[in-house]
């Protein structure tokens, strides 16, 4: 969070001296004929066939690969007019295509005008909107360029520019989880076509008034709306359900902020007191065995407990389980192969009760709480 917040600064120093952009309407602005950076054929995410879409990415089409570029592409021609259209190498399919004109205001922003969209194929239904798409900013990076609704603002484009990064490192972070879906309290509503509508749904669910809808994206999975409640970010998360409109929900980032901390306080308690005992009941099943219990307490409560384990090949496991209300709340697994992760325990008494995080193959939160339940009996025994 804190390198985003960084590069938004350093953007919005450099966007001082950029001056708003007027845009009065597609027919009245003037396009620049010299900036011809863009013409030529692009594959790009989506087609242009509404004003609904905030955001379009063009990437380089790769003839050497594949010389048809079967899917979403887009010409941007010389004589000021754009062509969008889905193939594909099968024509047992819908194929849509759409047609219109651009105007380069600058070096910075381009404006779009649809005029006609047509449906063949496995689809019918033409149409001709003629409608002003409005205004759009360009951001070229490395290996695409995006094209990004705006106002004209310098300023809030850059603060848009953040609020995407923000949106994108939050479905990377929460892609990584495993059993989020369950952790999540979902409310089911009709579907609903603007964003604002959806966070209206999902605020008024959780009882919130006072917030701000700052940004929303679309993802390969599911969607997310960028929300400041109380001076604090939030998400909100929707995915669409065919027969029940769309599920809402909003993304509680307290509670694994709450759990790191809780980490981060007792593993700093320098005033833990430590008891080791050897693990007798895993002793039992393997006369070899090495597994010991290291318990912290602190006035007789429970703060950590860490699982020294051995398995028959003498590999070394450490599992160890973080203390709150007299029950786990986060236990950190350190398997041999390196690939630490933990459990986000929401509902101990469930054995679906926890998120895994990262997501690690081959690991089962019923597992570790079959091994707890087996070590607290000797741990019960500790005065």
């Amino acid at each position: 969070m804190k390198k985003i917040l960084l590069l938004f600064l350093l953007l919005s120093y450099s966007c001082f001296g950029q001056k708003q952009v007027h845009y009065p309407g597609f027919n009245s602005a003037t396009n620049n004929h010299e900036i011809t950076d863009f013409q030529g054929s692009w594959k790009i995410n989506q087609l242009i066939v509404n004003d609904k879409i905030d955001e379009y990415i063009l990437y380089p089409q790769n003839i050497g690969e594949n010389r048809f570029n079967y899917g979403n592409n887009i010409s941007i021609n010389p004589d000021g007019t754009f062509r969008s259209a889905y193939s594909a190498p099968c024509g047992n399919d819908c194929f849509t295509s759409s047609t219109g004109k651009y105007k380069m205001i600058d070096k910075n922003y381009i404006c779009f005008y649809l005029e006609k969209v047509t449906q063949s194929g496995n689809c019918s239904g033409n149409s001709t909107p003629n409608i002003d798409l409005g205004l759009y900013r360009i951001y070229q990076e490395e290996s695409k360029i995006v094209l990004q609704r705006s106002n004209g603002d310098p300023q809030q484009d850059q603060k848009n520019l953040q609020y995407i990064d923000m949106l994108t490192a939050k479905y990377n972070e929460f892609s990584t989880c495993f059993n989020l879906q369950s952790f999540l309290k979902w409310s089911t509503t009709k579907q609903f076509t603007e964003a604002s509508e959806i966070a209206a749904f999902c605020m008024a669910q959780n009882q919130i008034e006072d917030y701000e809808v700052l940004y929303d994206r679309s993802f390969q999975r599911t969607n997310l709306i960028l929300l400041k409640i109380e001076n604090k970010f939030r998400y909100v998360l929707y995915e669409g359900e065919i027969r029940y409109g769309i599920r809402v929900a909003l993304l509680d980032d307290d509670f694994f902020e709450n759990a790191d901390s809780l980490v981060l306080k007792i593993d700093q308690d320098k005033l833990l007191k430590p008891t080791t005992i050897k693990d007798d009941y895993d002793y039992w099943r393997n006369p070899l065995s090495k597994n010991t219990l290291i318990v912290y307490k602190k006035k007789d409560q429970i703060q950590k407990i860490i699982y020294n384990i051995y398995n028959r090949e003498n590999k070394y496991f450490k599992e160890t389980f973080y203390f709150k209300d007299n029950q786990p709340n986060i236990i950190k697994i350190e398997p041999p192969t390196g690939e630490h992760f933990s459990y986000y325990v929401f509902d101990w008494k469930n054995m679906s009760g926890a998120v895994m995080k990262p997501t690690v193959q081959n690991w089962s939160f019923s597992g570790v709480m079959q091994y707890y339940h087996q070590f607290m009996k000797l741990v019960e025994k500790i005065k």
